[in-house]
């Protein structure tokens, strides 16, 4: 589980490097900027190879913040695609996307953030999406959401697990 959120950090920090568009941050060296995306690409690609090994096996015992970690993957990999100006999303997109489906019958926030993405992504597929409206999808959950998010998860059995204060 820390290994996960590990590379779900790298993810968060490096992808502010590589996509924002803030002057401060898009003036950074090219090589800097490259790096974050080298880092963010194999954060993405280890998310999504531990996703696929546990999810259907142990998605009960992996518990939700796995799902705030592929979440996050997940609008990483949404968010690049439409950067790099891509018509396709990644079959690791879609493999994530399931699995956030999959965790979705033990945790019931791993069922919002499956529905959120499923929309973005169809919008993506159907529509020209504004990239900056994905950078405000990121911006509005973390910082209207999560809080709020945390108070309300509760185990399966209706334990609660975290409040949030």
């Amino acid at each position: 589980m820390i290994h996960v959120y590990g590379h779900d950090l790298t993810i968060y920090i490096n992808s502010l490097l590589e996509l924002f568009d803030h002057q401060t941050l898009a003036t950074h060296d090219a090589r800097v900027r490259e790096s974050a995306t080298v880092f963010c690409a194999n954060s993405a690609r280890a998310i999504i190879d531990i996703a696929s090994m546990f999810v259907k096996t142990h998605g009960d015992r992996i518990g939700w913040p796995f799902s705030w970690s592929i979440w996050t993957a997940v609008r990483y990999l949404l968010t690049s695609a439409k950067a790099a100006g891509s018509v396709q999303l990644s079959s690791g997109f879609y493999t994530l996307l399931d699995s956030l489906q999959e965790l979705g019958k033990y945790w019931q926030i791993s069922k919002k953030y499956w529905w959120l993405l499923y929309h973005a992504s169809e919008s993506f597929v159907t529509t020209d999406v504004d990239t900056r409206a994905l950078h405000l999808l990121r911006e509005k959950t973390f910082h209207a959401g999560r809080a709020k998010l945390i108070r309300k998860l509760a185990h399966p059995k209706g334990h609660v697990i975290l409040r949030a204060y």
